[in-house]
């Protein structure tokens, strides 16, 4: 039987509660971005925001063993979170 990241079954509670947790980060954040008139501002909200979809997509990696979403979470971190606003920061 194929394991499928969108099965909640899988899931246990706390696990779920968590992606919550993260997604309403991640409305928070969005909601912040648009209101947000400072380029500085806005650089650190996307690395923020990178930090929140690497959390939760590293939880559903370990909950659903699935390696390639171990990938897609570590190139975010790599390229979101630290590359790009280094680069935007300069």
């Amino acid at each position: 039987m194929l394991r499928s990241p969108l099965n909640v079954q899988l899931l246990s509670q706390l696990d779920v509660e968590l992606l919550k947790l993260l997604a309403a980060g991640m409305l928070l954040i969005s909601f912040a971005m648009l209101s947000t008139r400072r380029t500085q501002q806005l650089i650190t909200l996307f690395a923020w925001q990178g930090a929140i979809l690497f959390l939760s997509t590293t939880l559903v990696a370990h909950e659903a063993r699935l390696t390639e979403l171990y990938f897609s979470a570590g190139l975010t971190l790599i390229l979101k979170v630290i590359t790009l606003p280094l680069i935007l920061h300069t």
